[in-house]
């Protein structure tokens, strides 16, 4: 199970990458001045994506799904996803009537 999160950080990590870069080409695309401004300010990603939803939205969409495949992956990796019940102590004392 280990190597297949292993694998799923792999891919979602890079589907991710190449979204954020994909949508710093179309920034940089529309303008010099959005691709400095997108690189520098926070959230300005977000304002060039209302304004621009017809351009943006693709590679948007592409980084949404990266990060989907991380939080899949990260799920598998904390055991949770097994269907298994780890029981690692039982408590110890006597019974009370």
């Amino acid at each position: 199970m280990g190597a297949i999160a292993v694998g799923l950080v792999i891919i979602g990590g890079s589907v991710q990458f190449v979204g954020a870069i994909w949508f710093l080409y179309v920034v940089f695309n529309e303008s010099i001045l959005w691709g400095l401004v997108c690189s520098l300010v926070p959230f300005a990603g977000l304002v060039f994506l209302a304004t621009h939803w017809y351009d943006a939205s693709k590679p948007c969409g592409v980084t949404v799904l990266g990060g989907l495949i991380l939080i899949f992956a990260s799920f598998i990796m904390s055991g949770r996803g097994s269907g298994r019940c780890m029981v690692t102590s039982r408590p110890s004392g006597r019974a009370t009537p």
